[in-house]
């Protein structure tokens, strides 16, 4: 998503044109793209929190001038985005999508695997009680 929004940078495209609607990243599953002048600066986006684009750290942005740049960015308590920026021209393309998603599949693994464990050890004892009893003459 972000290196197609960068390639259409590069053929010249408006950046206001290419970041249409309005996402709210922390609610939202949707992915959303923002779009950083080469200073950083926030030139366009559709990923808004608390009615406003966030601005990422500049770190973000200028990792991305080698190669396409991959981070989990926390931009407020208990809002994860999964982010991807990329280089184009004159500007930075950052896109992302909330981990939420992620996250509540990923607790809800660790419950299963926990409650397989369980049985797993319940499972023992009763094999081991019944090996036990029937060993008794």
């Amino acid at each position: 998503m972000a290196k197609e929004i960068a390639k259409r940078l590069d053929e010249g495209k408006n950046p206001k044109q290419l970041t249409v609607g309005n996402i709210d990243m922390e609610t939202s599953q949707e992915p959303f793209i923002i779009i950083y002048d080469r200073f950083g600066k926030i030139v366009s986006g559709n990923g808004y929190l608390n009615s406003a684009i966030p601005q990422v750290p500049v770190g973000v942005l200028v990792a991305s001038n080698k190669h396409v740049n991959s981070v989990t960015w926390e931009p407020k308590p208990k809002v994860r985005i999964a982010s991807v920026s990329v280089k184009a021209n004159d500007f930075y393309v950052l896109g992302g999508r909330s981990l939420v998603g992620v996250e509540h599949n990923i607790d809800c693994l660790v419950r299963l695997l926990f409650a397989l464990w369980v049985h797993g050890l319940v499972g023992l004892f009763y094999a081991r009680k019944y090996i036990l009893k029937r060993r008794r003459p």
